[in-house]
């Protein structure tokens, strides 16, 4: 996992940096380098896939998010160097205010959203997010939502969302708590979390257990990070899931056919229903050596 990324930064690297002399905006850089992140050849996709498919384009949240979240300067950076040393990445991340990450904007929820429940509701009573990180999906999402509740196990990271007013519940499976069960959900999020928890498939069912008791209307949206690389963090290293998923596919595959798979593999087997499906960039934040860093997802739109 650790040669894939350094090969998937050192690639955007190579490609992102800005040239005024092209004589374009970096607005409009930007939108250029991230626009294949939102191409979906749909045609390579399964055949119950194809008319569920949401095309998105990069619009100015992501921009936005790029040009205006701080990026990591050189001390800090160093300082995080050494912090993983005594803890977890994610904490390290949480405790230097690091891990900040764009994968939806509020329009492109939006329009998910309004697809998969086939209404026109400009908002909605409860959003649950599960592995919330340090607040910026919930962030996005507020204005579609009257009551938002979140989950997180990194303790810094918890403890930043409830900086930020979120209630958080430090739980491995959200469906045995009563707070969360307790609450009717419109809408389920869990972003970038299947290939980095322990239980994968144990955690889908919880969410599907979430969505029974809310109501036929609920839904949940995941996003997957492909190709799947999947390891969980074990106090300062890493270690395999006890929960492996095995998408039975060669070297670096399409993004098409780790959804094929993903979905017959995984989502059918746990009895979730695709609604929608869209790609998307993850990208996170910058720092003194690149604006900003890009991997692929994957977002899948569930009903129970």
């Amino acid at each position: 996992m650790k040669s894939w990324t350094l090969a998937a930064t050192e690639t955007v690297r190579n490609v992102s940096t800005f040239s005024p002399e092209l004589n374009e905006t970096y607005s409009e850089f930007v939108k250029r380098k991230l626009g294949p992140y939102y191409e979906m050849k749909t045609s390579l996709l399964h055949s119950t896939l194809q008319t569920k498919c949401v095309p998105l384009q990069p619009d100015t949240a992501v921009i936005d998010f790029i040009e205006n979240t701080p990026k990591r300067g050189y001390v800090k950076s160093v300082g995080l160097y050494f912090t993983k040393f005594f803890y977890s990445k994610t904490d390290a991340l949480g405790m230097f205010g690091f891990g900040q990450m764009h994968v939806l904007s509020k329009e492109h929820a939006h329009i998910l959203i309004k697809y998969a429940r086939n209404d026109d509701k400009q908002k909605y009573g409860a959003l649950l997010d599960v592995g919330a990180g340090c607040g910026t999906i919930p962030d996005t999402l507020r204005p579609l939502f009257n009551q938002i509740i979140t989950t997180e196990m990194s303790p810094s990271m918890a403890t930043a969302l409830r900086e930020r007013g979120y209630i958080c519940r430090q739980v491995e499976d959200p469906s045995l708590d009563e707070k969360i069960m307790a609450t009717k959900f419109d809408v389920i999020t869990c972003f970038n979390v299947m290939d980095r928890c322990s239980k994968p498939i144990s955690m889908l069912q919880s969410m599907r257990k979430i969505l029974e008791n809310s109501g036929p209307d609920a839904i949940l949206i995941i996003a997957v990070v492909f190709p799947f690389s999947p390891y969980v963090e074990d106090g300062t290293g890493t270690r395999e899931p006890e929960e492996k998923i095995d998408l039975k596919l060669g070297h670096r595959p399409s993004w098409e056919a780790s959804v094929n798979a993903f979905k017959e593999r995984v989502l059918d087997n746990v009895g979730l229903t695709v609604r929608a499906v869209s790609k998307v960039p993850y990208v996170s934040e910058g720092d003194y050596n690149k604006d900003w860093y890009t991997i692929t997802d994957a977002i899948f739109v569930l009903s129970q």
